[in-house]
C-alpha cells in the first residue's frame, strides 16, 4: 500500500513539475565588482545565483510559480507564471530595482483586476505609482505600468484603507516628522503581495477581510491590440 501511494505521489509531481524553462543571467555592468553576486534566487524550491549563468528551471504546470529573491539581508517573495520552453533573462537592475527579470521574446506587463467584495471602499496601489479607490462591491482593472528603466521588476500590490491615500502623507519638503507619518500610514495597509509580469498576464486579486490576505488568479493574457491600448 505504501509503495502504491508513493508511486501516485511521484506521478502527480511529475505531471505538475515536469515542464522546464531556460534562465540566463547577464552581467550588465561587468566591471562592477559585485554586479549580481549579492542577489540569490529560489524558484519552485530550486536555488541558484548569478554564477550559474544558464540553468534549466522546473516550472509549475497548473498553478503559479513561487519565487524568492534574497537581496543582501532582505527577502522578496513574489509569484509569476512561466511558459514551457521559453527563455528568460535576469539583468542587473537600476536605481529602483536590484534586478530585471524578463521573457526573451515579447516581454509584457499586464493588468490587475481587483474584485472588492467587502462592504467598504478600499485603496488599491499597484507598483507604488498606480493609485485608485475601489468602491464596495465593485471591480477595478488597472494596467500595471512601471518606469521605463525598471519595467520588468516585480510588481507590488497593496490593498489599504482609503485613509492611506490622504494628502497628509505626501512629502512636501517641509519640517514634518515624515518617519513617524509613514509608519502611521503603513498601519493602514490591509494586505499586500507581489506578482511579476512576464507575458502580459491578466490577473484577478481577491481580498479576504477575515484573514487579511490576497489571493491571485491568472485569467489569461493581453492580446496585441489590448496591450497597445494600455
Amino acid at each position: 500500500m505504501i509503495k502504491i501511494l508513493t508511486f501516485i505521489n511521484l506521478f502527480i509531481l511529475s505531471i505538475s513539475w515536469g515542464q522546464t524553462v531556460t534562465l540566463k543571467f547577464h552581467r550588465v555592468f561587468p566591471n562592477l565588482r559585485d554586479s549580481m553576486n549579492y542577489v540569490k534566487f529560489e524558484i519552485n524550491n530550486q536555488k541558484f545565483g548569478e554564477k550559474d549563468s544558464v540553468i534549466k528551471l522546473q516550472i509549475n504546470k497548473y498553478g503559479l510559480d513561487k519565487c524568492k529573491a534574497i537581496i543582501a539581508h532582505d527577502t522578496l517573495n513574489f509569484l509569476t507564471k512561466f511558459i514551457e520552453n521559453e527563455l528568460y533573462e535576469i539583468e542587473q537592475g537600476c536605481c529602483c530595482a536590484a534586478f530585471i527579470f524578463k521573457a526573451h521574446k515579447n516581454p509584457r506587463r499586464g493588468t490587475i483586476t481587483f474584485r472588492n467584495r467587502t462592504k467598504a471602499d478600499l485603496g488599491l496601489i499597484i507598483a507604488e505609482a498606480n493609485i485608485d479607490t475601489v468602491k464596495a462591491k465593485t471591480n477595478k482593472t488597472t494596467f500595471a505600468s512601471e518606469s521605463a528603466m525598471c519595467y520588468f521588476k516585480p510588481c507590488s500590490i497593496l490593498i489599504t484603507k482609503t485613509e492611506y491615500m490622504s494628502p497628509k502623507y505626501d512629502y512636501n519638503s517641509d519640517n514634518r516628522d515624515y518617519e513617524t507619518l509613514w509608519k502611521e500610514q503603513e498601519k493602514l495597509i490591509l494586505a499586500s503581495t507581489w506578482f511579476h509580469f512576464l507575458h502580459g498576464e491578466k490577473i484577478e486579486v481577491f481580498y479576504s477581510s477575515k484573514h487579511h490576505k490576497l489571493k491571485i488568479k491568472l485569467k489569461g493574457y493581453l492580446q496585441k491590440h489590448e496591450y497597445k491600448n494600455n
